[in-house]
């Protein structure tokens, strides 16, 4: 669906001045979407791989490490992961799954604040975005109905 985005959060309290963070996307942990080197301040974008379906679509924000994908389809679903390597190495992962149906919404809003989901669109969308920390799980359902 054209014209929406959803954007993945980082917990910024956990990342530190030489972390290394990266994000990859579904089981894909050797080719990574993104990669953050806090050390030697730089940013990687990949967004070639996965036959090109995050071209033009990826936008991070250096600073806090939010990933925001852009104009997001039903293809974009899936479990995106996230690995901040320092002194300590954290896994945290978000399952997004975009549902698309014949009504109109303005803005969605993730109820814990974890992720953003916006349409432009249409349509409604519906997204049940989970959050994985370690091993707790917690679910937050949008819906603009």
């Amino acid at each position: 669906m054209e014209g929406d985005s959803v954007t993945l959060h980082i917990n910024t309290a956990e990342i530190q001045r030489d972390d290394l963070i990266m994000c990859g996307y579904q089981s894909s942990l050797k080719t990574f979407l993104v990669r953050i080197n806090r050390e030697d301040n730089t940013v990687s974008v990949n967004a070639d791989d996965h036959d090109g379906m995050f071209r033009d679509r990826l936008q991070v924000d250096d600073q806090t490490g939010d990933l925001t994908i852009t104009n997001i389809t039903t293809q974009h679903s899936g479990l995106y992961q996230l690995i901040i390597s320092g002194k300590e190495k954290n896994f945290n992962g978000f399952k997004v799954t975009v549902y698309e149906q014949q009504n109109s919404t303005e803005k969605l809003t993730q109820e814990q604040g974890e992720s953003t989901l916006t349409s432009d669109s249409n349509s409604t969308l519906h997204s049940v975005l989970t959050h994985r920390k370690h091993d707790s799980v917690s679910n937050s359902k949008v819906s603009s109905e």
